[in-house]
């Protein structure tokens, strides 16, 4: 807030400029006065008037020159140079007023009323152009051209007022007064000067700087000072002499102002700063220290005395050999080292710690810092200042940290090994927990490829309806068994950390057609409407396996808890994000529903939404749990919405890809093109389990394919050696020599480059994908598996090699050489 003082001197230019201005006002009733009997008796009074002028020019060209370094200072400076210019003009006018003594040519009314024009113009454009120019800080250069520009100035309006003064318009006429041009000349320099004014004042209110409010008030005072230069009839009557008084208060007050903003502003900024560094010094409780470096006298504030356990009175005088003395000797080398470095411009300032004796005789540990703030002109420094503090605290806290360093490392030491041994035991364990999948995957995966295969035999070739009964209910519970072996491992799997989504192009097309083949021909058998809507691109990016083991695991439900009503499955496109898309599947069902208080346990593990539920409709509880995480994996979210009685609505929402080009061939997993007979084809089948072998020489004898059988991979390569096979079935786990080493070897006998060759495996684990891949496989085919799955995947493979077509004569099928 301002005090009364500082809102006294913002108000006084106001106050002045109407006062100033009423009293110009006044001037038509005011009598021209004369106060002299003639000018030369005026002459005195006029020379004082006019050198207080010239004299308070040259005091603001000499402030607003030496502040030039100062930021933003140009406009100062230009109106330095701007009065300096007019001082050395009214000089002349001065010199040149009539009954002075000849200045190169006589003295004359016109001769100085001439030098008085050009001064007042000068000095008007000066403010009109202090007022609009932008503020800089002009380089020295600059500085220098300005102040030479000036004197130039100067320069040519002496050479032209002394020697060609009769190219100029005629001011006065003796006994007449002032002429037309005098007059109108008057009368542009006040609107030049109000102008100014106006500007300097807004730009006062806008940045709030009072300063610019004085050289504004300046300004407009000037220009009543013209106004009052209109008026005189005699140079030694009223009018005349107040426009003189007006003119030198008008520079005073730019003085003044220049003065404030460049002199006084700065005085108060650094008191406040130092009251502030002051406050802040307290505050921290921080001892500063002040160095003459050349009388070598040190001057400390309370505080750095009190550190050292004295009162300051008690360490005053102090010099710097004496304070390096209050420094522990092992210090003193180290801090000495230090300063000098400083003191060179190594370091741009000096820090150290050291020890300084407590007047009780401890240490007292000390963060010593400084700089030197003055140099000397050959480069040695002159004065320093600094600051201690108090750090024994600290050094205390380090020591005994210190002290705790060794006991800690050797802790360390002891936890690491620790850690490294649990670790070493949980990758054991963890190798053991995926070779426990793997051997249960194929444990039991392998007896229920035997159940189904033989049983969908079987099926084929039974014609009581009695045992055909029976064997759908076995074929019912081999297949139900397969579902919760396969939702069990794939808990294992995800909850291992072993669950890999793939990302490959697939069909939307066919992944309809296989959810309709599974739940829509259930749902129908049920005696419930099935309808189905894919609203989606013929092809994506992601992993369609497991978006179908989604669906099945929702539409199986609904299809399950639902008596009477309908099933229907909806898929859109939720959002487009640039190279992938958001979609959205829903389930409606008509069934039981589920309590508001189960929804959202229902996607736990081994949880149903009734505790008895599985009594009446079976179930592990694992197929929505699994749904989530899958879910969740394909960076999506699940919702469900249910009524018991009425239905629920299951929905979720996942990320794939987009695929550029939708003309694109779909994956051989999504293809569901087959041929209508593979007669003639010529398949070996490699499996060391016979059972296995039956069932799929049996399928495939059914559409009069040719098989063969090999009992492991030697077998298998030796087969390959002897003829060429259309399609190789090559199971990955086999004696003597496994699948994967016997799909190396076959890929180096000439003409088996391309050959298709499918793994068939229990070991369904995407590590064992991989190796299929790397081993040169084709595809890949789980047991058990489905009949349409194997038949669509041999179809497709058989057509990608051009077969029948390209199928090798009977009479080519040579024994092959090793390429």
């Amino acid at each position: 807030m301002l005090g009364n003082k500082d809102i006294g001197e913002h108000l006084f230019p106001t106050y002045l400029v109407v006062a100033l201005t009423l009293l110009l006002a006044l001037g038509n009733t005011l009598p021209p006065t004369k106060f002299f009997a003639s000018p030369e008796h005026y002459l005195p009074l006029h020379s004082v008037l006019e050198f207080l002028a010239l004299t308070i020019s040259a005091m603001v060209f000499s402030l607003a020159w030496n502040l030039r370094t100062q930021p933003r200072s140009s406009n100062n400076l230009l109106m330095g140079i701007g009065l300096l210019v007019v001082c050395l003009i009214d000089l002349a006018h001065t010199l040149s007023y009539n009954g002075m003594p000849s200045l190169v040519t006589p003295s004359s009314p016109e001769k100085a009323i001439n030098f008085w024009l050009a001064g007042r113009f000068i000095a008007a454009l000066t403010l009109l152009a202090f007022a609009t120019l932008p503020e800089r800080t002009w380089s020295a250069l600059t500085s220098g051209l300005m102040l030479s520009g000036g004197l130039v100035v100067a320069a040519l309006v002496w050479w032209v007022g002394l020697f060609h003064a009769d190219i100029l318009p005629r001011t006065f006429v003796p006994g007449e007064g002032l002429t037309l041009f005098k007059i109108a000349a008057e009368y542009s320099l006040s609107f030049i000067y109000g102008s100014a004014a106006l500007l300097l004042y807004f730009r006062s209110k806008k940045t709030h700087r009072p300063e610019l409010g004085w050289i504004a008030a300046a300004a407009w005072i000037l220009g009543l000072a013209e106004m009052f230069f209109t008026l005189y009839v005699d140079v030694t009557d009223l009018f005349n002499l107040l426009g003189h008084v007006y003119k030198a208060l008008a520079y005073w007050m730019i003085y003044r102002a220049l003065f404030a903003e460049g002199v006084r502003a700065p005085q108060r900024t650094l008191s406040r700063q130092a009251q502030r560094l002051a406050a802040i010094l307290d505050g921290t409780n921080v001892g500063t220290w002040e160095w003459n470096v050349q009388t070598s006298t040190v001057i400390f504030n309370e505080r750095w005395a009190n550190i050292i356990g004295y009162e300051l009175a008690e360490l005053q005088p102090v010099n710097f050999e004496t304070w390096i003395r209050f420094v522990h000797p092992d210090d003193i080398q180290t801090s000495r080292f230090l300063l000098e470095q400083h003191f060179s411009g190594e370091i741009p300032y000096y820090e150290c710690v050291v020890r300084m004796r407590h007047k009780d005789g401890h240490w007292v540990w000390v963060l010593d810092r400084g700089r030197v703030a003055t140099w000397a002109a050959d480069g040695k420094p002159l004065w320093m200042f600094g600051t201690h503090q108090d750090i024994t605290a600290q050094k205390m806290a380090e020591q005994e940290l210190l002290s705790h360093r060794d006991h800690l490392e050797e802790l360390v030491s002891v936890r690491t090994h620790d850690l490294s041994i649990a670790k070493e035991a949980a990758d054991a364990a963890s190798r053991a927990k995926s070779a426990f999948l793997s051997n249960m995957s194929h444990e039991l995966r392998t007896p229920l490829h035997g159940i189904l295969g033989l049983g969908n035999i079987l099926k084929g070739k039974l014609n009581d309806p009695k045992c055909q009964l029976l064997l759908d209910k076995l074929l019912a519970t081999a297949s139900h068994m397969k579902d919760v072996v396969n939702n069990v491992l794939d808990l294992a799997r995800i909850e291992a950390g072993r669950f890999v989504i793939e990302n490959a192009v697939f069909s939307t097309s066919t992944l309809k057609e296989k959810l309709d083949s599974i739940c829509g021909t259930n749902a129908q058998a049920k005696g419930l409407a099935y309808q189905a809507d894919f609203n989606l691109p013929p092809q994506l990016h992601g992993d369609s396996v497991q978006i179908l083991q989604v669906l099945i695991n929702i539409v199986g439900n609904a299809v399950k808890f639902t008596e009477q009503g309908s099933i229907s499955v909806r898929a859109f496109v939720l959002s487009d994000e640039g190279s992938r898309l958001r979609l959205c599947f829903e389930v409606r069902d008509t069934g039981i529903g589920i309590p508001p208080e189960k929804l959202e346990s229902i996607f736990e593990d081994f949880e149903q939404a009734d505790g008895g539920i599985n009594r009446k409709y079976g179930g592990s509880g694992l197929g929505l749990a699994i749904t989530r995480r899958l879910v969740q994996l394909m960076d999506g979210k699940t919702q469900v919405e249910s009524q018991s009685g009425v239905g629920s609505v299951f929905r979720f929402e996942i990320n794939v890809g987009k695929v550029p080009g939708q003309n694109a061939g779909a994956p051989p997993e999504a293809s569901s093109t087959r041929s209508e007979s593979l007669k003639g084809a010529r398949i070996l089948v490699v499996d060391d389990e016979p059972l296995n072998s039956m069932i799929l020489t049996e399928i495939l004898s059914e559409l009069q394919v040719s098989v063969s059988l090999a009992e492991n991979g030697q077998s298998a390569l030796d087969q390959a050696k002897a003829e060429l096979f259309d399609l190789i079935l090559m199971d990955m786990q086999m004696p003597i020599l496994n699948g994967l080493d016997a799909t190396r070897q076959i890929r180096r006998i000439a003409g088996y480059e391309e050959i298709p060759i499918i793994a068939l495996t229990a070991n369904v684990q995407p590590e064992h994908k991989a190796q299929a891949n790397e081993a040169g496989m084709n595809d890949f085919l789980g047991k058990p598996f489905n009949f349409d799955d194997l038949l669509a995947k041999v179809s497709y493979w058989l057509q990608a090699t051009g077969w029948p077509e390209n199928s090798i004569p009977e009479t080519q099928r040579q024994p092959a050489s090793i390429a």
